[in-house]
């Protein structure tokens, strides 16, 4: 259901296109991450289980192409000022990292270890090739700024802020 809805809406902005004569660029977003990301996304809960021990189910196999928020607001600007209503820009970093890669890398940040429960599957969808196809991108002129791993070191000093409010918010101090 996921991909066929994307499937539909791009088919759908093409037909909005051609039949008004409107120029609608297409950008697909892979795995984006960052400060505010949802909470019960991978990056967010590994965190949470680190910092505070919450048990989380986790598969080690599958793959993600991680991007930052901040390069993805980047790269929309830059495909509505220079983007080919024509093409579908895949909007990622063009690198595959799975989900052991990402606790590993979260846990080296914390310097904790995530309480996880290996599972089999967590989401029929999930698979071992998951990567942006960025070169139409590449082409206009954007680059990645941020790398997963200082996302996550963002998303981690985020994280610790906003337990050290909740905290003094228990207090009375806030």
């Amino acid at each position: 259901i996921y991909s066929a809805t994307k499937a539909g809406a791009e088919k759908l902005c093409a037909g909005f296109s051609q039949e008004y004569n409107k120029p609608i660029v297409t950008l697909e977003p892979y795995s984006v991450t960052g400060q505010g990301e949802q909470e019960n996304h991978l990056i967010p809960t590994i965190i949470r289980s680190c910092l505070g021990g919450e048990e989380m189910l986790f598969v080690p196999y599958p793959v993600h192409d991680f991007i930052d928020v901040v390069d993805v607001v980047k790269a929309a600007i830059l495909i509505a000022e220079k983007g080919n209503p024509e093409e579908i820009y895949e909007v990622g970093n063009g690198k595959m990292y799975s989900n052991q890669e990402v606790l590993d890398l979260v846990e080296n940040i914390v310097g904790r270890k995530a309480n996880i429960k290996v599972v089999d599957t967590l989401r029929r969808y999930d698979t071992g090739l998951w990567y942006a196809d960025n070169h139409l991108l590449k082409e206009i002129g954007w680059k990645s700024t941020r790398t997963l791993e200082e996302s996550v070191r963002l998303m981690v000093k985020y994280y610790h802020a906003k337990g050290s409010t909740k905290e003094r918010s228990k207090q009375g101090v806030v």
